[in-house]
């Protein structure tokens, strides 16, 4: 497997864990409780600083350069780089909601949790449709002078979480996560 899919398998597997921190706050809200909507903001927040701006589109880059020779799947692939359009407007969308309830905005339990489950269930969604079938497909498919190319297409930038050190906006999500570990 390329080193390219390991490290955005890695940011799946990491975007997992955060998933599940968010899955637990949901349980607070389904149970009555109040969960830490600052939580929420700052992983929706992460959501949109990395994986949103960095991980989705180094994806494409590599999505771009399969569909542009090979057509097997491509109704997936193209699929995959709809869906990475809508996540960022559906996390920008989360992230509004959830600071105007941190400044007195009223909704209803049910809304609210509606729209948290929908946003984790199609993260988590596209998440396994990319590491059970296009990151095989990609990894079976593409040769030397395609990752080539790909690998001279890509944004970089640090992890801001996961990258090595982690940056002072995301110590609290970090902290929950190596507590739920």
């Amino acid at each position: 497997m390329h080193a390219l899919i390991t490290e955005l398998h890695q940011d799946h597997v990491n975007l997992g864990r955060l998933l599940r921190l968010l899955e637990r706050e949901l349980e607070r809200l389904r149970s009555g409780e109040s969960p830490d909507y600052f939580l929420l903001i700052d992983i929706i927040d992460y959501i949109e600083s990395y994986p949103d701006q960095i991980h989705h589109p180094r994806e494409d880059v590599m999505f771009r350069v399969y569909l542009a020779s090979h057509q097997d799947r491509a109704d997936v692939i193209q699929r995959l780089m709809s869906e990475h359009k809508d996540l960022v407007e559906q996390s920008h969308r989360v992230r509004q909601m959830l600071e105007q309830v941190t400044h007195s905005g009223v909704y209803t339990r049910g809304y609210l949790l509606s729209q948290l489950e929908d946003f984790t269930a199609r993260q988590w969604e596209h998440l396994n449709l990319e590491d059970g079938m296009a990151f095989d497909l990609l990894s079976d498919t593409l040769r030397s002078d395609d990752w080539s190319l790909i690998e001279e297409r890509l944004p970089t930038a640090v992890d801001p979480i996961f990258g090595g050190a982690v940056q002072q906006r995301y110590q609290a999500i970090y902290d929950q996560i190596m507590l739920g570990s």
